[in-house]
């Protein structure tokens, strides 16, 4: 079954020379979960942007299309990289996912994710994010 739902991301950011940022978003989605994963789906019809995010107590994928594609992958079990397809040109980026914690409840469903981001050999930063799933209320 689709459920509409409401999706708050924050995500904090710290570079290494430790200084940290932190970015809110909240957005509406559609979830509904099939076999042994949940999923996302986001659009945006003003800006013409959607995302897909696929998850489960190991691994979250992501793919955002619009100006900038990327496919962001977050395995525990493994390195992973992606190519930033911007306007600009190409980037790469590795993860290494240090840890995801997953709880679920009828009325929340609650991911954190620990990771590295590094690009070139080096590390770009530390990051944690925190993905907070609730029923959508009318």
């Amino acid at each position: 079954m689709i459920k509409n739902v409401r999706v708050r991301l924050t995500g904090y950011q710290t570079d290494p020379e430790g200084s940290t940022d932190k970015n809110e978003q909240e957005f509406p989605a559609q979830y509904y979960y099939k076999n042994n994963c949940h999923y996302l789906v986001s659009e945006n019809e003003q800006t013409a942007k959607s995302a897909r995010y696929k998850f489960n107590h190991r691994y979250l994928e992501v793919i955002r299309d619009g100006d900038i594609y990327s496919k962001l992958t977050f395995d525990t079990k493994k390195y992973c990289s992606t190519m930033y397809k911007t306007p600009y040109g190409r980037m790469e980026f590795v993860f290494n996912t240090h840890q995801i914690t997953l709880s679920d409840t009828p009325e929340e469903i609650r991911m954190e994710i620990s990771y590295e981001m590094s690009s070139g050999g080096q590390l770009v930063s530390n990051n944690r994010t925190v993905l907070i799933i609730r029923p959508e209320t009318t």
